[in-house]
């Protein structure tokens, strides 16, 4: 992959900013440690500041640039010393060390939403293969899984299946944790498995799972039925499946992203109600990324914009459905990123 940091440079940004989240450092320089590494803006000049143990590689890639040692005491105070405002973009510059920064030489620390979050929304086409792989694993684990699933297994059990499973298909990890709830824990749309309630006949199970595959994430949810599902369960199931094709035909590009939720609620109609989950995310780096529901409403579709579309109904001790897929923007288009998959109904038979 091509590091990205010379985007960041061609918004000559005019402020002096610290850019400390990992995933926009992964972005930015394309380096594995980036927990270990911030970048700050002085005056429109770039300065790579790093732990000694990676110090070398990074003066290798990027010897156009300032590379500053972590450690390096008198360095760091004349970097920050004399800066009256200093933007922060990232919850993980923990705060006692932004307190100590103020103290010793900032002036004023203000927190501001990450700039490079907007960079990282219209995704290369490398990217968009590597999120893809991502999906292609992520499907093909979860159809692995399905074949070894028996009555009384836990939750937690088939979540661990999909774990060896993702590993064996050379995904790196998981994003989070695989959910996998049974029919009377789906009043929680981000339920936590348990080792306790134990899969019986006539149960419904809700997938929602995900790797990642050098870097980037997966995401997919699907239902499955332990036996044939009945007409109720069909119906509202077949009924999100078709609301994530509309939505798709829907959708154009520059169109603003809050339109496809209203679409999503009038195709639901009174159904909509109990649809109370987000429609979609951003996904590459981080499982959650720009765009983003309530934050990025009026955000408008690019070309290379990389989503999920996620329908969901939330029946409270009854059903939950949901029905994810990822979606990229292709020549002007909604398609899903694995091309034309078969899309089935699974039912176990157990």
């Amino acid at each position: 992959m091509t590091p990205n940091i010379s985007k960041l440079e061609n918004l000559n940004l005019s402020w002096n900013y610290l850019i400390s989240k990992s995933s926009d450092i992964k972005y930015l320089l394309w380096l594995q440690e980036s927990n270990r590494i911030e970048i700050l803006i002085k005056n429109k000049v770039f300065s790579i500041l790093a732990n000694a143990l990676i110090l070398e590689e990074i003066s290798k890639k990027f010897d156009r640039y300032d590379i500053v040692d972590v450690e390096d005491k008198d360095r760091i105070k004349a970097l920050f010393s004399k800066i009256k405002l200093l933007k922060v973009d990232s919850t993980q510059t923990t705060l006692s060390r932004i307190e100590r920064i103020e103290k010793l030489w900032v002036k004023k620390i203000k927190w501001i939403e990450s700039v490079v979050s907007n960079l990282r929304k219209v995704k290369t086409s490398e990217e968009i293969e590597l999120i893809r792989k991502s999906q292609e694993i992520n499907l093909k684990a979860f159809e692995v899984v399905l074949d070894k699933i028996r009555l009384w297994m836990t939750e937690f059990e088939i979540a661990k299946l999909i774990k060896i499973a993702h590993l064996k298909l050379w995904a790196t990890w998981e994003s989070f944790e695989p959910i996998v709830a049974f029919s009377d824990w789906w009043s929680c749309p981000h339920h936590t498995n348990s080792n306790e309630r134990k899969l019986v006949k006539w149960d419904q199970i809700l997938f929602d799972f995900w790797c990642i595959y050098n870097w980037y994430c997966s995401d997919m949810t699907r239902v499955v039925f332990t036996t044939k599902p009945n007409p109720e369960q069909k119906q509202f199931y077949d009924l999100l499946k078709y609301t994530n094709e509309e939505c798709m035909k829907f959708w154009k590009i520059w169109m603003e992203y809050k339109k496809l939720h209203q679409k999503a609620n009038q195709i639901l109609w009174e159904n909509s109600k109990f649809f109370t989950h987000n429609l979609w995310h951003g996904i590459g780096i981080d499982i959650h990324e720009t765009p983003l529901w309530m934050r990025d409403l009026s955000t408008k579709i690019e070309e290379n914009d990389v989503f999920t579309i996620e329908p969901g109904l939330y029946f409270p001790e009854k059903f939950w459905f949901r029905y994810e897929n990822i979606i990229v923007v292709k020549n002007g288009k909604l398609v899903n990123i694995l091309g034309e998959i078969e899309d089935k109904d699974y039912a176990l038979g157990l």
